[in-house]
């Protein structure tokens, strides 16, 4: 087998959250450019499989299945000179630098990490806090691109990690191509927590509200154009988020037609345009659960025209921002694509 143009990383590759959103348009864009790929993916993950990567210390499996192949991959001579990673946090950075090399150029997608206040590392080893951003920092100083996900992951990151700046930049996602699901506004009803069951995410909050009989739906795990659909059944789609780099479940339930209810602040106030008087303060706590009923209960008295109308301006801000050529997802691509040392 002759030596990739490029090599796709990723721990784990799902086809019911981002990973594969992001991995479908890479992939898209690589071939496009008439380039060659190969990937090295730890785990590839069904709804059965998904469920159990619930159990505790789950993850870690994936994370040294990939570095297993990353090796043979190098063994092998097809390692390419241009990597790219997904879920990078997820990733022995010093593993694939090691087997990389001096010459190899190294990009890394941002999805999380430690440099969030919420981080799931962050509510597990709060104690050791100061040592987890050296360990991070000295993480993504192997990586020769680092993209983030919006402006405000990307202000955060350098925040802590101000000697990266050099390395780092702000790529938006791209849209799923099939990105608009007509949905009737008579056919909505009811409210959706579509994200994981997780405190950054804020399902505390969830159980709380369905304690006090203010029932909200969950999915997750559909497949990602299964999981559109579902979305436009709601009339609110409910996100009360600690930590959000960029917010895909926000985004695809305007693009599915429906309106989410937000943090205020996060990644959200870049790119999802809806009225403030429907965000939720942060921080979260005593006082979220009151605020989040008196939102549904607004949102539930708009006229269809106001309810379209939130949702029509939320979705033109929304193309206008991910298609801004200086920060998209094919831009950022472009440039690591043909990179070289």
């Amino acid at each position: 087998m002759a030596r990739p143009d490029l090599t796709i990383v990723a721990p784990w590759l799902c086809k019911s959250d981002w990973t594969s959103i992001v991995f479908d348009d890479l992939t898209r864009l690589i071939l496009h450019q008439g380039l060659s790929f190969n990937s090295v993916i730890g785990l590839r993950i069904g709804k059965k499989r998904k469920a159990l990567l619930k159990e505790p210390f789950a993850y870690l499996g994936p994370k040294l299945k990939v570095i297993e192949k990353i090796v043979q991959c190098a063994k092998n001579n097809i390692l390419a000179d241009n990597i790219i990673v997904l879920d990078s946090s997820f990733v022995n950075m010093k593993v694939l630098r090691y087997v990389a090399g001096k010459d190899k150029t190294i990009t890394c997608f941002v999805n999380g990490g430690v440099f969030q206040n919420h981080d799931l590392d962050r509510q597990s080893l709060d104690q050791y806090v100061n040592n987890l951003l050296d360990y991070e920092y000295g993480h993504y100083s192997l990586v020769d691109r680092i993209i983030l996900p919006s402006k405000y992951a990307l202000r955060i990151f350098l925040d802590n990690y101000p000697n990266l700046k050099t390395k780092s930049f702000c790529n938006y996602y791209s849209l799923p191509s099939d990105y608009f699901i007509e949905s009737s506004f008579l056919s909505k009803k009811g409210c959706l927590f579509p994200s994981r069951n997780c405190f950054e995410k804020g399902f505390d909050v969830i159980r709380e509200l369905n304690k006090q009989n203010v029932k909200i739906d969950l999915i997750n795990e559909f497949n990602n154009n299964v999981f559109r659909r579902l979305l436009g059944k709601y009339k609110v789609v409910l996100i009360p988020a600690r930590a959000e780099l960029f917010g895909f479940c926000a985004i695809e339930a305007i693009l599915a037609g429906s309106i989410p209810i937000v943090s205020r602040g996060l990644s959200y106030d870049e790119l999802i345009n809806i009225p403030d008087s429907l965000k939720i303060s942060l921080p979260i706590g005593p006082q979220t659960i009151k605020e989040i009923k008196a939102i549904i209960n607004t949102v539930n008295c708009y006229s269809q025209k106001k309810y379209e109308n939130v949702v029509n301006v939320a979705r033109s801000h929304l193309i206008k921002v991910l298609s801004d050529e200086r920060s998209s997802f094919d831009s950022g691509i472009k440039s690591t694509m043909y990179e070289r040392k």
